[in-house]
């Protein structure tokens, strides 16, 4: 019989390999922290803002609105909105279960007109086609992850959603994220300031959904965009 023991002092060559998730979300990466779960889906992401139970006779709070104007966007029926008004859009929603009547009651309105009157829409209603909620799987090198010290060649899977990707009238591919960071006053005074700050705290999240989209696609994504909520108009991404 062989028995084959292992010195204390050894050392596995990829030791840094053992640290890794197998899979990632975009999320945990720009937190720098591992994912909770191996699925990312619309399910998941949007659960229920807070318990029934809860729900009545209870003011939301500024990110739960947030959450739910964000959602609504997502589900919501662009040709509806424009032509029926946003009022009929929440009771169709309501109706088909995307939100709850409170959740509707909670949409930021405001936000959602702002949308409406931006370019941004108006480039979406003449698309060639749109996609949202767009999931994506893919192998991006090791270095990406806080404590990537792996060796070169070395993939982790990563997940995301994109919020929305489409194709512009002249063929531009064009990325957008919505984002519901809002502002103190007295934290950022001017809009070119929020637009640093949006960059600042999602650029490398954009960056790695872009670099996920032109993996998917096999080709460029000409604009990564994000559309504030706080500005009421999109911001672009370098």
């Amino acid at each position: 019989m062989c028995i084959c023991t292992v010195s204390d002092s050894f050392v596995y060559p990829d030791e840094a390999l053992t640290r890794l998730p197998a899979k990632q979300t975009v999320s945990a990466l720009v937190r720098g922290t591992e994912a909770e779960g191996t699925e990312d889906t619309p399910l998941q992401r949007y659960p229920d803002v807070r318990p029934r139970f809860l729900e009545h006779g209870a003011e939301f709070s500024g990110a739960e609105r947030g959450t739910i104007t964000h959602r609504f966007l997502e589900c919501c029926d662009f040709g509806r909105l424009e032509r029926d008004g946003i009022p009929a859009e929440l009771d169709r929603m309501v109706e088909h279960q995307f939100l709850s009547s409170e959740e509707a009651s909670a949409v930021r309105t405001g936000a959602i007109r702002l949308f409406l009157q931006s370019d941004l829409f108006r480039r979406l209603k003449s698309a060639r086609w749109i996609r949202r909620e767009l999931q994506f799987n893919q192998y991006l090198p090791a270095s990406v992850l806080p404590e990537g010290t792996a060796e070169e060649g070395t993939r982790v899977l990563v997940q995301g959603i994109i919020d929305c990707l489409f194709e512009d009238e002249a063929g531009r591919l064009v990325l957008v994220d919505y984002k519901t960071d809002f502002f103190p006053d007295e934290a950022v005074e001017t809009p070119e300031a929020v637009e640093a700050e949006l960059i600042r705290r999602h650029g490398k999240q954009l960056a790695l959904y872009r670099e996920a989209a032109q993996r998917v696609l096999c080709r460029p994504v000409d604009e990564v965009r994000i559309f504030s909520f706080a500005l009421g108009r999109t911001v672009p991404i370098p």
